[in-house]
């Protein structure tokens, strides 16, 4: 069975110019408009997700068979996602569509594939399917989850990171 896009819904929209007005404009019609995207998505790559949004539900149709449609109500669709890659066999039910860098990390802690937004659009949303393989970090790699090439991180983030990670430990 192959895993579920678990996707960062904001994150998404706003790399896609044509939604990322819309937003701000009319919230609900971006929010169907990219669920029915997806929808489109999955369908034709043989797939299924399931989309987290920020904030309070929206009426969205319950018409899909692809996709599942969450909303973080008091908390962020960061903390839901999070909350789902803890789960035991994550890493083996999702892949992690984002590009923020808290989540990449958490799915790369939890052995979970990620992939770049620009990918997922580029290689599954804008194009016929022809699915690139997702890339499982190995522990023994040191590389920056999702990407080809380690950015830079400045000594403060690196602190921080370190200290999020000494916290978890106890």
């Amino acid at each position: 069975m192959a895993k579920k896009w678990l996707i960062d819904a904001h994150n998404v929209i706003h790399k896609m110019p044509e939604l990322k007005k819309k937003i701000s404009i009319r919230s609900t019609d971006a929010v169907l408009e990219f669920c029915a995207l997806i929808e489109r998505t999955c369908q034709t790559h043989g797939n299924k997700s399931r989309i987290v949004f920020d904030g309070v539900p929206h009426i969205i149709p319950s018409k899909f068979k692809f996709i599942e449609v969450y909303f973080s109500r008091e908390r962020t669709a960061d903390e839901v996602i999070q909350q789902l890659l803890k789960k035991d066999g994550a890493s083996d039910r999702w892949t992690v569509i984002t590009d923020d860098r808290e989540i990449r990390h958490h799915a790369y802690y939890y052995h979970t594939d990620i992939l770049r937004v620009d990918v997922f659009l580029e290689k599954f949303v804008y194009k016929s399917p022809t699915p690139k393989p997702v890339v499982k970090a190995k522990l023994t790699e040191k590389i920056d989850p999702g990407s080809d090439v380690n950015p830079h991180i400045d000594d403060d983030e690196a602190n921080e990171l370190l200290n999020m990670f000494l916290r978890s430990d106890k």
